[in-house]
């Protein structure tokens, strides 16, 4: 069992230096595919988060080369699941009034609001705002 443990730590260590055999589609012939290049640390010595993502995976502890760099990093940045209502909502507070409208045009539905504060009127259609108009 010790044995079969550390036989895949070293598998899983050591570089692929073999080829993969890959079935073709429609011929059922097999060929042998070369393993991908190791792609080794960037020449600007700056780290992205797929980098570090990896070397956390494998383990590797110590690794020299700069600092890490989030703009070159290819995860998205989180988006905001606010809506330009609640964002409207947190900057000026909740209107005076709210006149909502809704209508069914081409088979969709649409939404409309206008917002009353004591300083303008604020227009929304489907959650996003449209307009401002000073009082």
């Amino acid at each position: 069992m010790i044995a079969t443990l550390l036989l895949a730590q070293i598998l899983a260590a050591a570089p692929a230096t073999t080829a993969t055999p890959v079935a073709k589609a429609d011929t059922g012939q097999t060929t042998l595919v070369a393993p991908p290049a190791r792609v080794e640390s960037q020449s600007s010595g700056t780290r992205t988060l797929a980098d570090v993502a990896r070397e956390r995976k494998l383990g590797i502890k110590g690794v020299k080369g700069g600092g890490f760099s989030a703009a070159k990093s290819t995860v998205a940045p989180a988006t905001s699941t606010m809506t330009d209502q609640d964002k409207t909502i947190l900057k000026y507070g909740e209107p005076e009034k709210r006149n909502v409208t809704g209508f069914i045009a081409n088979g969709k539905y649409y939404h409309h609001e206008q917002w009353i504060y004591s300083w303008a009127y604020l227009y929304f259609e489907d959650g996003r705002q449209t307009a401002v108009q000073s009082r």
